[in-house]
C-alpha cells in the first residue's frame, strides 16, 4: 500500500512502539492533508508504550511527571475533548499489551 491508499482508508488502530509518531500526526493534521489514521469520532485510536524521545533520564520523581504523565495526561485530554476529536484519534499512553490473545483483540476492535 502507499500512503495515498492509507489516506484513503485510514487505520482503526495505530500501535506506536518507537515513539515520535504523535508530534508527527499533528504536523500531519496542520499541512491540512488527510490522515492515515481515523479520528476519535470515527472511532480511531493511538496506542503508544514509550515517550516521543525514546532517551531519557529519571533524577527525581518531578522529571519522571514530567516525561510520562504530564504530556500523555495532556495528549488524552486533548483529543478526547474539543475540535481535535474531529481530527485526532483518541491517544492512550500504555505500560503493557495484555497477555492474552482475547483482550488484545477486544481493544484492536474498539
Amino acid at each position: 500500500l502507499s500512503v495515498k491508499e492509507w489516506c484513503d482508508e485510514p487505520f482503526d488502530v495505530i500501535i506506536d512502539l518507537a515513539g515520535g509518531a504523535w508530534p508527527a500526526l499533528l504536523r500531519h493534521r496542520s499541512s491540512g492533508r488527510p490522515s492515515i489514521v481515523k479520528s476519535a469520532k470515527a472511532k480511531g485510536r493511538y496506542l503508544t508504550t514509550t515517550p516521543d524521545d525514546p532517551i531519557y533520564e529519571i533524577h527525581s520523581v518531578w522529571a519522571l511527571l514530567k516525561t510520562f504523565l504530564f504530556p500523555s495526561l495532556g495528549r488524552a485530554i486533548s483529543s478526547r475533548i474539543g475540535f481535535s476529536r474531529a481530527s485526532l484519534p483518541k491517544y492512550s499512553y500504555v505500560l503493557a499489551l495484555p497477555e492474552t490473545s482475547e483482550a488484545l483483540t477486544r481493544t484492536l476492535a474498539l
